[in-house]
């Protein structure tokens, strides 16, 4: 998370980020019902320039983020919080994880030698329980 002011930019690994606009959409007169949203350039040397938009969204005292996802870059876009200084924000910017996890499986190649030892044991066990009941 970081702060980025109107027509700044903040670079975020190899991308870089700009603040290009905001505004505001307020639905009463109270200020209960508000929306802010952000307008963001993204640029990757390799991929391009993408814009997107994500918004701060105030419910009477219930705050909510709506992310932006550029999926070809593979990251999201939060508008975190306002700031207390004019014409700048909070942005958060997250890559997104693989969601699998990889396992690696290793056969064990004396595992038939294994299994015959548990047999032997089994069969004189079974010996050694005839011998005693008989």
């Amino acid at each position: 998370k970081q702060y980025i002011g109107l027509k700044q930019k903040l670079v975020y690994g190899s991308y870089t980020i700009s603040l290009d606009s905001i505004w505001v959409n307020v639905k009463d007169k109270d200020y209960k019902d508000v929306d802010i949203f952000a307008g963001l350039t993204v640029g990757h040397p390799a991929i391009g320039i993408r814009k997107a938009v994500c918004s701060f969204v105030k419910r009477g005292e219930q705050y909510y983020n709506r992310d932006a996802f550029i999926p070809a870059m593979n990251i999201a876009l939060r508008f975190e919080m306002t700031s207390d200084k004019p014409r700048t924000i909070e942005l958060g910017a997250y890559e997104q994880k693989p969601d699998f996890i990889v396992l690696k499986a290793i056969i064990f190649p004396w595992i038939n030698m294994l299994w015959l030892g548990a047999i032997i044991m089994l069969s004189g066990l079974v010996l050694a329980l005839y011998k005693r009941i008989v």
